[in-house]
């Protein structure tokens, strides 16, 4: 395994000055990548900064054998004869659980600490020289004990500056942990941008198939209403859970309630692929008017928005006590709105989609799609998620 020679300088290492330490090649690329307010990290490290507690480490590892080798790693801690290869990240995670930086011995016990749960048959576990009380004692009153530390250090500014490298690291570790956070999110998101790409091109594919056979409308297996109502993110829009006839009890209502977002209430009615959406008005040359099955759909739907709207009270509060905490808005039973499902439109021309334009136009709060717009919708939807 190839090894970066590092050589540490620092005053503050004392006799340790110039010493050799050793990063595996791969743990170096990553170290090269990382600073410290704006300095790269490398640079610091041979300053002897960029890791808490290196020189106690170095120090506990040098008094038991010169010859001894620090190789920082991202792999598995281990003793190879001389070499100690240690985890770096586990390391700083050890270092930062017990190191007080305005207490030396502080360093020397979290270095000698590591070293001997890893290491027990080589390195003995230190007598803890930071009783509970005292640690206790520096969350408690920070300043006060920091005061009382410093009185009896020979250099005050160390403390200081061993005080404020602590204090910016934790800040960075902060800023670090945000930035995974975020980063984790982002390929959350993304995860679930390609697992639904990739249910709806299967929902779609499954769409496609379904038109080329004769199903039932409300009967039977595979009967178009529960599929279409399973799948309604082909209309656009994102509904929360249906509202079932049977638990808010009118008879004049359609089998579900379709809560949109913001809480209003949508109706999706159900008919045939095979029935036709309009015809020709046989009385007026090049006009079209809804065929029978769309009118007898469109009659039906008027009477459920009727009933909606003269039992609006009454509604909103058997939802309320049926589905209580359900909805992420309030509910609002106020102009509901009305999609009628019905006919292909493959084989239009210019003339039936204009006229099939116009009679939408016409009505109010109501609307009717034939299977074929249903489909392009959901291709549209997928292009969407996929640009």
């Amino acid at each position: 395994m190839p090894l970066r020679e590092i050589v540490i300088s620092s005053k503050n290492w004392k006799e340790f000055d110039k010493t050799k330490i050793y990063l595996t090649d791969n743990l170096y690329k990553i170290f090269s990548k990382r600073k410290i307010q704006g300095r790269p990290f490398l640079t610091e490290l041979r300053r002897g900064r960029a890791i808490k507690a290196l020189k106690h480490l170095v120090i506990v590892i040098k008094q038991k054998n010169k010859k001894n080798k620090i190789i920082l790693t991202d792999k598995k801690t281990k003793i190879d004869n001389t070499d100690h290869y240690i985890n770096q990240e586990d390391y700083w995670r050890h270092t930062r659980r017990i190191y007080a930086p305005y207490y030396r011995e502080t360093g020397l016990i979290a270095a000698q600490g590591f070293l001997a749960t890893n290491f027990p048959n080589k390195y003995k576990r230190p007598e803890e020289k930071l009783s509970q009380r005292v640690l206790e004692k520096v969350e408690d009153d920070w300043s006060f004990v920091f005061q009382e530390f410093t009185k009896k250090l020979k250099n005050k500014r160390e403390a200081i500056r061993e005080t404020s490298d602590m204090i910016r690291e934790l800040r960075e570790e902060k800023i670090k942990l945000k930035k995974e956070k975020e980063e984790t999110e982002k390929e959350i998101e993304q995860l679930q941008k390609e697992s639904r790409v990739f249910l709806y091109t299967e929902r779609l594919r499954e769409f496609k198939e379904r038109l080329g056979k004769d199903l039932p409308e409300t009967k039977g297996k595979n009967f178009w209403q529960k599929w279409i109502y399973d799948n309604n993110w082909l209309f656009g829009i994102h509904y929360q859970k249906p509202i079932q006839k049977e638990k808010v009890g009118f008879d004049s209502f359609p089998d579900y309630l379709f809560p949109t977002l913001d809480g209003f209430l949508d109706i999706i009615e159900i008919k045939r692929p095979k029935y036709k959406a309009i015809g020709r008005d046989q009385k007026h040359a090049n006009s079209f008017v809804w065929s029978s099955d769309t009118n007898k759909s469109i009659g039906q739907v008027i009477t459920y928005i009727t009933e909606i709207e003269l039992n609006q009270l009454q509604l909103k509060k058997r939802i309320n006590q049926k589905y209580g905490e359900v909805y992420e808005s309030k509910i609002y039973t106020i102009k509901p709105r009305a999609f009628i499902l019905i006919g292909t439109s493959d084989n239009w021309k210019g003339a039936e989609r204009e006229a099939f334009r116009k009679l939408n136009y016409s009505l109010h709060g109501i609307e009717v799609i034939t299977y074929t717009d249903l489909y392009k919708k959901g291709e549209k939807i997928i292009k969407m998620y996929t640009d």
